[in-house]
């Protein structure tokens, strides 16, 4: 899957924004990273998944995601499927059976 980088070769993992000593992700490089739409990712935030929503916090009208929901949060599809896709520290995607 390569890495996906911005205009000016950064990659985009490393585009996050530090608060209080944390780093975060805003929601359109969190929806690049996890390929889901902005959309997607605010309705996981506000409604979560069959397991547990989204955590992030909003400063104004930014909302910002915490890095390490990227590798923790459980993706997974809507009714009883046991399929739960994840993501590495690289942002590649893998599947695990539970």
């Amino acid at each position: 899957m390569g890495n996906k980088k911005l205009k000016d070769n950064t990659e985009l993992i490393d585009v996050v924004t530090n608060i209080n000593g944390k780093d975060y992700y805003n929601c359109k490089v969190f929806a690049e990273l996890t390929n889901r739409s902005e959309q997607a990712i605010r309705l996981l935030i506000l409604n979560g998944n069959r397991i547990r929503k989204l955590k992030a916090i909003k400063v104004g009208t930014a909302i910002f995601i915490d890095k390490t929901e990227l590798t923790e949060f459980p993706f997974c599809l809507p009714g009883r499927n046991k399929v739960v896709k994840r993501f590495n520290e690289k942002a590649e995607e893998y599947i695990e059976v539970r």
